[in-house]
């Protein structure tokens, strides 16, 4: 049956609390308030057994039938490591006792997060225990206020994939705001090079990914997009095709205008794909249709295959048709990494201005069928945070739903932060605020995407 999970928890959060059966719609879903308080979520432990995605339709994995290069170890072996080596490690919520005090208001960061779980092709045809829920392989951070200086905020969102995604997903919700907070000399590194600092935790947490023994990496990985905000300063570092979207209101319309703080990570890139053909890696999508043997792969040089193919580009070993990942960066995905994949994140920053008024950080499910511009517009006729995530998410869901005939709906998670009380960086010792803030009251009459 359908999955559906929602949450508004604030914290490091990788989904697990409302479940509904397949008779529930979007508009029946229910969704607790959340509002930027620092308390971390309980996560459950998973205890269900994931749920491949089927290949044509995945970004990720080796394809049906293909032999991974060793044996899988027990996923519960896996989640039991996982628990592990997050146990011997602080994690983010407990760093950030350590706050440096600049003496300065805070953020005032307001976010709301919702989490929903998708319905693999396993699930649509009947070949999984429909008892058993999918298991959700997003998960999300939510630090919006005190992180590593009283000015400082962190977002992140994470979408898993193969078949230990949501326990290279859970892993790295974890570890990497906790890499950028770890001791007053990373503290010092974010707040004065962000950049340096994003960079070097993504390297770092890939690092320990691929350290753990146990965890079995060759198909499995994960998308990350995170923004440290520190004053008027966004800093944002992403690998793969989960996005951050900024809406800033056009003074002379009023209308709500998407600005893209990310760009999806793809292998047909120019860039990208000089960078994995140069490590002799290949590029190309599958087949439009089976060849006699009823495989829609062929050789690297079949009809149809490359350019004419079918279905996104994916990152393929010169010779051989693994391990098929749709995107160029991730964090894991070892095989995926020795044909040109990489960890290193893109970096970018932007400076707050007086009419940027939300952020929009989500995973790919909605972004798969709502558009930037879609997905500002729908933020912007909302009241508050919270509101505006449920909304954006239950129209992507409905979408998944109607294109598909419901039979596959991907794993959907956004995180809206409202942007008010940011205080200003380039002007020494200023008070001026964003002119939301000096509206700081949110009313069932006003939406808090524009000042009506």
């Amino acid at each position: 049956k359908t999955q559906l999970q929602a949450a508004t928890d604030m914290g490091c959060g990788s989904s697990t609390p409302v479940v509904a059966s397949s008779a529930t719609t979007p508009r029946e879903l229910s969704v607790r308030s959340g509002t930027a308080s620092l308390s971390s979520p309980e996560d459950a432990d998973p205890s269900v057994r994931n749920l491949m995605r089927p290949f044509e339709r995945s970004r990720s994995s080796m394809p049906p039938g293909a032999p991974p290069l060793k044996g899988l170890t027990s996923q519960n072996l896996e989640e039991a490591i996982i628990e592990r080596e997050l146990a011997r490690k602080p994690g983010p919520e407990e760093l950030m006792r350590e706050v440096d005090d600049e003496g300065m208001p805070p953020l005032e960061i307001v976010v709301g997060c919702v989490t929903i779980s998708g319905r693999s092709m396993e699930t649509a045809l009947e070949l999984s225990d429909p008892n058993e829920p999918r298991v959700n392989q997003d998960a999300y951070c939510a630090l919006p206020n005190g992180f590593a200086s009283s000015r400082g905020g962190f977002l992140a969102v994470f979408d898993g994939h193969g078949p230990v995604g949501h326990l290279v997903s859970r892993y790295c919700k974890d570890r990497l705001p906790a890499r950028l907070i770890a001791d007053r000399h990373s503290r010092a590194t974010l707040m004065e090079n962000p950049r340096r600092a994003l960079e070097a935790a993504f390297r770092g947490v890939n690092a320990e990914l691929n350290s753990i023994d146990g965890l079995d990496l060759e198909y499995s990985g994960t998308t990350a997009v995170a923004l440290h905000i520190y004053g008027r300063l966004i800093t944002c570092g992403w690998v793969g095709d989960s996005r951050a979207v900024l809406g800033r209101e056009n003074l002379e319309t009023g209308r709500i205008e998407a600005v893209a703080l990310t760009c999806d990570h793809k292998p047909e890139l120019p860039a990208e794909r000089r960078r994995i053909e140069a490590m002799n890696g290949r590029v190309a999508r599958l087949m439009r249709r089976a060849d006699a043997n009823g495989s829609f792969r062929g050789g690297p040089n079949s009809p149809g295959v490359g350019e004419h193919g079918e279905g996104p580009f994916r990152v393929w070993m010169k010779n051989l048709w693994v391990p098929g990942l749709s995107m160029s960066r991730s964090l894991g995905d070892s095989i995926a990494h020795r044909v040109g994949v990489t960890p290193e994140p893109e970096i970018r920053t932007h400076e707050i201005v007086e009419n940027d008024r939300f952020i929009v950080v989500a995973t790919d499910g909605i972004w798969d069928f709502v558009s930037n511009e879609e997905a500002v517009a729908i933020v912007a006729a909302c009241d508050a945070p919270e509101e505006a995530a449920t909304a954006l998410a239950r129209e992507a869901f409905r979408r998944w739903k109607q294109r598909n005939d419901g039979e596959i709906i991907d794993d959907i998670t956004v995180l809206v932060a409202s942007l008010r009380n940011i205080e200003s960086r380039s002007v020494a010792g200023s008070s001026r605020r964003s002119s939301l803030d000096r509206h700081s009251r949110l009313s069932s009459s006003s939406s808090f995407g524009s000042q009506r």
